[in-house]
């Protein structure tokens, strides 16, 4: 018993001795061929883990994935013993907004308005801190077009490290928003926005809360025949509307459409509505289960639109009044000029306790709109709204796939919202989002198995970005 225990022990050194001679070899450009063996492979495309495997990796990409004992000591390549170590794909944050900084209240001839003020340190932080938490690829989904684009090319010219990123610009609304929304006023507008910003080079187009259905439609129509997809974060048109005009994805478990609810619900709905309360009341009327959320799910279901629900920032406003999030010590991980306009500025400004008190209540709603949707066949992927207040870069992924199990999905289910999901709504399926031959070697190695407990996807060892070991 006791050689056995010393076996076991010596096995356990050597094994993390070889993994940490691997990781002190960076930063530098990524080995000739390298080979992660004994590994459980979690792929990213919800299937149960493979245990027992090895990962053959050339340059930035996966060459094999094969059992352990299919890639015998006669292949070529330095080896990293992974026994008892979990692998799955790095993760995509389809929410991430990159190009921002604080926000500030002004108004515009009379009216209220919001101003988004850039601050280049907040994206540059943001990438590290992604990239920590084994974040590799991120959607940017709306912010400054110059500046978003700007951060995307530096991260793809290697100026700056961070993750991936696919990126939009301004977003499209009929309200102003100064250095976060193009304004527009007629579809006219809206064609010459979207060319606009196709010229720019974003990658693709958010269409948003303030947006007629006729603009909505004009919005998809200009956006396709650039090539490039849509996504909606919607108001005055419904999901079903949106789905049927042939919109990409949407965004946000917050709904707030009248047409969304009952019919006999809408006028006092509508009557009740003070500012972002909004967010709370329309599910204080909703029948989730209801005639018009299951025709909004089957349309987005048989139209392929994907959702993230950004269940950690809908969270972090409905319980924006508890020390847990305002006081929370990953805030010293935050930019501090953002954190510092968070104290100032929430999506919940103005509520009263009985406001919260009232939110609160409604959270569970929030979860079983995503859950029913998952069911109904919606293609769920996970973003966190990345920059809203209280949610932390990187770490408020692995929230929001706590959240999604909380749903209903199960942990591989949700981890594939991170992964595979995420890939096939950017159409980046063949190059990240799961672990197979062709794909990049972007991978996340963990100590526990997040197949069972999905709180065990924050227990990361190493993280890998196209080949190269990522310094932690």
């Amino acid at each position: 018993m006791v050689r056995q225990w010393i076996r076991r022990v010596l096995h356990a050194l050597l094994s993390f001795v070889s993994l940490v001679s691997a990781l002190l070899q960076i930063p530098g450009p990524p080995p000739e061929r390298l080979i992660l063996e004994h590994v459980t492979v979690i792929d990213g495309t919800g299937r149960p883990p493979v245990p027992g495997q090895s990962i053959v990796i050339e340059g930035d990409r996966i060459v094999r994935v094969a059992s352990a004992s299919a890639v015998g000591p006669g292949e070529r390549g330095r080896r990293i013993d992974l026994r008892g170590r979990y692998v799955m794909p790095g993760l995509i944050d389809m929410h991430a907004h990159m190009a921002f900084g604080p926000v500030q209240m002004t108004s515009v001839n009379g009216a209220p308005a919001a101003r988004l003020m850039f601050d280049a340190r907040v994206g540059r932080d943001f990438a590290r801190e992604l990239l920590q938490w084994g974040v590799t690829t991120v959607r940017n989904p709306a912010g400054p077009t110059k500046e978003a684009v700007a951060i995307r090319d530096a991260i793809r010219r290697g100026e700056l490290p961070g993750p991936r990123i696919i990126t939009a610009g301004e977003v499209i609304d009929q309200m102003p928003f100064e250095g976060l929304a193009a304004t527009v006023r007629s579809v006219e507008d809206v064609r010459a926005e979207v060319n606009r910003q196709a010229d720019a080079g974003v990658d693709f187009i958010k269409l948003y809360a303030g947006l007629t259905p006729p603009l909505v439609k004009a919005g998809i129509d200009a956006a396709h025949a650039r090539g490039l997809q849509t996504v909606g974060h919607l108001w005055l048109t419904d999901w079903k509307t949106a789905a049927d005009l042939g919109i990409d994805g949407i965004v946000h478990a917050l709904p707030l459409s009248d047409r969304q609810l009952p019919e006999s619900a809408r006028a006092t709905y509508m009557k009740g509505i003070a500012g972002t309360q909004a967010m709370f009341q329309w599910f204080e009327h909703a029948d989730i289960a209801g005639a018009e959320m299951t025709a909004a799910a089957r349309a987005m279901a048989e139209r392929g639109v994907s959702f993230d629900p950004t269940l950690v920032t809908v969270e972090a406003m409905f319980f924006g009044d508890e020390s847990r999030f305002t006081a929370q010590p990953s805030l010293a991980r935050v930019t501090r000029v953002l954190v510092e306009n968070w104290a100032a500025f929430t999506q919940s400004m103005g509520w009263t306790a009985d406001d919260y008190r009232r939110a609160k209540l409604q959270f569970p709603k929030a979860l079983e709109l995503v859950g029913r949707l998952h069911r109904a066949g919606v293609r769920i992927v996970a973003g966190t709204d990345l920059a809203m207040p209280w949610v932390i870069p990187g770490e408020g992924l692995h929230r929001e796939l706590e959240l999604l199990v909380r749903a209903g999905l199960s942990p591989l289910e949700a981890i594939a919202a991170a992964t595979g999901n995420a890939a096939r709504a950017l159409r980046l399926e063949h190059e990240v989002g799961t672990i197979a031959a062709g794909r990049r070697a972007d991978l996340v190695i963990l100590s526990r198995n997040p197949s069972t407990d999905v709180t065990a996807t924050r227990a990361i060892v190493a993280v890998m970005q196209g080949g190269t070991w990522l310094r932690r």
